[in-house]
């Protein structure tokens, strides 16, 4: 397993594969530091503290795993409403007024997940 990383840190990096790697590292680095000065200031701290670091780093990973969440209740939600609809615009074209009700509660819910997420 060792000799495999030994493998793997020997090959060379293309400069745009490298150029690319630089601008990914600085960018979470300004969110990194911004966000801990963002901490430093609501808690009214002089200077930045490890700590503020520490917790502008959980921050950041938390919204990441938060937006994931966030884009499988809006898929979700759209596959709720888009059968809703699937089922209703058949029936309003032809005239027909007997819904059912469990799909308009799908279309509803589903409605209400897609809304409510993208407002977040």
């Amino acid at each position: 397993m060792a000799n495999q990383q030994i493998e793997a840190i020997k090959k060379e990096l293309r400069p745009e594969a490298e150029q690319l790697a630089q601008t990914y590292i600085k960018d979470y680095a300004t969110s990194l530091l911004l966000q801990a000065k963002m901490l430093a200031y609501r808690k009214r701290a002089n200077v930045v503290l490890s700590i503020h670091v520490e917790e502008a780093k959980d921050i950041i990973e938390s919204e990441r795993k938060s937006s994931r969440s966030k884009e499988l209740i809006i898929i979700l939600g759209s596959t709720f409403f888009g059968a809703f609809a699937q089922e209703l615009i058949p029936k309003l074209s032809s005239g027909e007024q007997n819904y059912s009700p469990i799909s308009i509660g799908f279309g509803l819910i589903g409605l209400f997940m897609v809304v409510w997420n993208l407002r977040r």
